[in-house]
């Protein structure tokens, strides 16, 4: 039957068929879109936004500012005792976020014929150092953060145990890195530069959990992997980001002007702009971690039976 026949049909018969219209297609929101494809949403805030509030929590301080800085010259003059010239490649990656410092540090406490006796008392000062330095200015960081303003007596109260905690995990992330390190270069050869991205991507939130929560080495590495692998993708942008930024800063460092034996003022400069740099970074992880803090519980260890 054609469409005419039908409507002179349903006028015969006193009534009018009408057709309703099609309700308009609304566009999936994008919590209903990554639903649909089976993904979650990331409960970490955008990379520009963690950028930004670490930039504006290390600027904004003159405390985190000092330590920084003072930092960067105190592990500056322990490289030089160990034998390592002060290139400008050098200063740039001195104070790299946790654990990516240990890559720089392996190389130093481990050099090639070394004896066992210089190689553990290189580690056991390289961790003196580094649970100082970053102890002290991760316990900055999450005071700003948290509190708004950093308070220096506070943060050297609670310094003494937190850099024990910091050593602890240095060491920790040494072995572990070490380890990965020489297994990756194995089976993947030019590739093993994944290994700084792995060990960045599951251990970067170890420190900042000790400091901001007071807990164990063992506690610290698992709440932060497991706050690594919440879901979403926003914490892997985020270490291939400062990956990028660790990558190109060694790459442009190595220019005639900025080389000489003794670091220059353009060195020096280069060096406390990679420093503030990395130290807002790690600010950035700090800002990221308290906000999903709640999501990652306390783990109880195991009892034994």
């Amino acid at each position: 039957m054609t469409a005419k026949r039908k409507r002179r049909r349903s006028r015969s018969s006193g009534t009018i068929q009408t057709t309703e219209p099609e309700a308009p297609q609304v566009e999936d929101s994008p919590p209903e879109r990554l639903t649909r494809l089976g993904l979650s949403e990331s409960p970490f805030p955008p990379l520009g936004q963690s950028i930004a509030a670490g930039m504006r929590a290390v600027g904004s301080s003159p405390p985190i500012l000092a330590v920084a800085f003072l930092s960067l010259l105190a592990t500056w003059g322990v490289f030089l005792l160990l034998g390592t010239e002060a290139s400008p490649r050098t200063l740039a990656i001195l104070l790299s976020a946790p654990p990516v410092h240990v890559f720089s540090d392996a190389p130093i406490a481990i050099p090639t014929g070394a004896s066992a006796t210089s190689s553990i008392a290189a580690v056991a000062g390289l961790a003196a150092l580094r649970g100082i330095t970053f102890g002290m200015l991760t316990l900055l960081i999450v005071g700003v953060l948290r509190d708004g303003h950093a308070s220096v007596r506070t943060a050297a109260r609670a310094l003494p145990k937190t850099a024990l905690v910091f050593a602890g995990l240095y060491l920790v992330q040494f072995g572990l890195v070490l380890a990965a390190f020489q297994l990756v270069a194995r089976l993947l050869g030019q590739l093993a530069f994944l290994a700084i991205v792995a060990g960045l991507y599951f251990l970067v939130f170890s420190p900042i959990v000790a400091a901001a929560e007071g807990d164990t080495p063992g506690q610290a590495v698992r709440r932060g992997a497991r706050a690594a692998r919440l879901p979403g993708t926003r914490h892997l942008t985020m270490v291939m980001a400062y990956f990028l930024i660790l990558f190109y800063s060694g790459a442009v460092a190595p220019f005639p002007i900025l080389g000489p034996a003794t670091p220059s003022m353009g060195a020096w400069a280069y060096g406390l702009a990679s420093t503030f740099l990395h130290v807002s970074v790690l600010a950035a992880f700090a800002y990221r971690w308290l906000i999903v803090r709640e999501q990652v519980p306390v783990v109880a260890p195991r009892r034994k039976r």
